[in-house]
């Protein structure tokens, strides 16, 4: 028997209308996050959610992932499972099913929940239609934060919104960071939003964003505004400029070198970025060029102290990051470094030379299979822009985004050293025009060999029919005939383009368990698969039955449908300790049977669908 069973919003019946919008704010939180790292229910409802605290969103052990279910999905679901138990209807309903996004329902919830604590009509809470999320949040232009004069809103994201300030005495423009209400009162988020300031600020790169200052000021409503002043940056991202411009061969190599140099900087001081990609990049233009400045480090990993803070990890088989810019450790949820970063610069730089991203999915499973296992797509002959892409352009590329962290650059200002030779078309002019394409462009391009030994056969005929013409002038050229016959039949391709196979659909076994590290093998073979969390890609099978072992847990098995995508996961008992044996003539002490654990909240919230 397991521990205290599971208490969902499906079993418990008895929730206030204040309890239940509260569950609506974290689930959509817990959503999100889901949603972040590439995941995607299809099928969620009121069993799905775990009253536990923080709530939680679990996925059943038999639970699949299809790639026609989108987040979308499992917005309306959720919005519609608590409208359902909160007896909403009509327009108090409609802001939460209408939600685009878990972060958009999670703001509905919020605004939601301030109502309902301050306006009560006869014991039921006064529901009116809310607005917009971009309005939910109030509107600081005009006020002042320190010396700070707020003159206008410029973005909103999905911690905080930017103002545009100016100071009161000195007159310097800045940008003002304010963390959103509902942030501000988790000590986590707070100490996040500080995190970055401080990490940034201990870096100091002229091409990292700059921070001025740092303020928490408490309300009047007992309520603290967490805020941070900023360079004030005119431009536009790295990811809009990919949407409405082509890019050249030398600027997306000078883009991709400061960006190397910014990282470079990071890493000396012990910061890794971890989501390093074209929406946290922001180009100005500075002496008529572009200057990019990385920002976001919201999410760094401290490989050392910077300042007053520590160290900072993340737990094994925890995934942190935008999916499809992670380095194939990252997505394996393994240990992550600097060369991690190196990878995603590598990436952006590719996307920047080709058009488009080297990997792309319907699922998160199935973009892990390609990132870890799949070789980086060859680059196209020329960028966006028009130009010739050099093979030494192709090499440094390829050596960045390496499958194996140890086959990479070994640091970001190795990486921008070798970029150097393709920032400009003086530089690139001076390249050797001689070049051997690496083994597999070769394949790529090399062309099967029986047409040139066919075609070379011929033309030795050919030739062999004028030599004996010039050497015999007496004889008529009827004679020559027999000797001129139309080639074999081997010329006939077709029966070599039928031979071809057809491509194989594949599909993809995402395996986890909870503690993770355990060893799982196939039960029809004994062959090992790997070990937890990992993904392998297979031949579709009626069903697949698997066996995931630990040392000091009992083996657990189960038996998953792989016609399609799909993820598991494996709850491990404990085994119970076993008494030691009685000396002789000592009568063994009576010990009760112990009772096997639940597996620990720790492991259950690290990863999104743990039960």
């Amino acid at each position: 028997m397991m521990g205290s069973p599971v208490v969902t919003l499906a079993t418990q019946p008895e929730l206030t209308f204040e309890q239940l919008i509260e569950v609506g704010v974290q689930a959509a939180e817990a959503l999100h996050q889901i949603h972040a790292a590439g995941h995607v229910f299809g099928l969620l409802s009121a069993d799905n959610i775990v009253l536990t605290e923080p709530v939680q969103i679990v996925r059943h052990s038999n639970s699949v992932i299809s790639s026609a279910h989108k987040p979308i999905n499992d917005v309306q679901q959720l919005a519609l499972a608590i409208s359902q138990r909160a007896s909403l209807s009509g327009d108090g309903a409609a802001p939460l099913l209408n939600a685009p996004t878990a972060l958009a329902l999670k703001e509905a919830f919020a605004t939601m929940r301030r109502q309902a604590s301050s306006t009560r009509v006869s014991g039921t809470p006064a529901i009116t239609a809310l607005t917009d999320a971009v309005t939910m949040e109030p509107d600081l232009t005009g006020l002042s934060l320190g010396q700070w004069q707020i003159q206008q809103f410029i973005a909103e994201g999905a911690m905080g919104r930017v103002y545009k300030a100016v100071h009161s005495r000195i007159g310097r423009v800045a940008a003002v960071k304010v963390l959103k209400r509902e942030h501000a009162i988790r000590a986590d988020l707070v100490q996040r939003f500080i995190q970055e300031a401080q990490a940034v600020n201990a870096i100091r790169n002229e091409h990292i964003v700059e921070v001025y200052d740092f303020g928490e000021e408490l309300l009047s409503t007992g309520e603290t505004r967490v805020y941070c002043i900023m360079e004030l940056l005119q431009g536009l991202s790295l990811a809009d400029a990919l949407e409405r411009q082509k890019f050249t061969v030398p600027r997306a190599a000078r883009i991709a070198r400061q960006m190397a140099t910014a990282l470079q900087a990071a890493h000396s001081v012990g910061v890794v970025h971890r989501d390093i990609k074209p929406d946290n990049i922001f180009l100005i233009s500075r002496e008529g060029s572009d200057f990019a400045k990385v920002l976001d480090f919201g999410i760094a990993k401290f490989l050392k102290p910077v300042g007053e803070l520590p160290t900072s990890g993340t737990q094994a088989g925890t995934i942190i990051g935008t999916p499809e810019y992670m380095a194939p450790e990252q997505a394996l949820g393994q240990t992550t470094n600097e060369r991690s970063d190196i990878y995603a610069v590598g990436l952006v730089l590719y996307e920047m030379l080709s058009g488009q991203l080297p990997f792309q999915a319907n699922s998160f499973g199935q973009l892990v299979v390609d990132i870890t296992s799949k070789p980086v797509p060859r680059l196209p002959d020329a960028s966006p822009g028009g130009d010739a892409i050099p093979q030494q352009l192709r090499d440094v590329v390829s050596r960045a985004m390496a499958r194996e962290a140890v086959d990479r650059y070994q640091s970001a200002g190795e990486f921008a050293q070798a970029l150097e030779p393709f920032i400009s078309r003086e530089s690139m002019n001076a390249l050797p025009t001689v070049q051997v394409p690496h083994a597999e462009d070769f394949q790529a391009i090399k062309p099967p060999m029986w047409p040139r030994v066919l075609g070379a056969f011929v033309v030795l005929s050919l030739l062999g029919t004028v030599m004996f013409a010039a050497t015999r002038p007496d004889e008529k050229v009827e004679a020559m005939a027999p000797v001129v016959v139309t080639p074999p039949p081997a010329v006939a391709v077709a029966p070599v383009v039928e031979a071809v196979p057809a491509p194989v659909t594949r599909v993809t076994l995402t395996v986890d368990s909870s503690p993770a590290g355990a060893t799982v093998t196939r039960a029809d073979t004994g062959a090992e698969l790997g070990k937890t969390p990992f993904t392998f890609e297979s031949d579709p099978l009626e069903s697949l039955e698997i066996e995931a072992k630990l040392p000091g847990f009992a083996a657990s098995s189960m038996k998953v449908p792989l016609q399609k995508d799909a993820v598991v996961k494996l709850e491990l008992v404990p085994q119970p300790k076993v008494a030691a044996p009685a000396k002789p003539g000592q009568t063994p002490a009576a010990h009760p049977p112990e009772k096997p654990r639940a597996p620990s909240d720790k492991n259950r919230t690290q990863n999104p669908f743990g039960n």
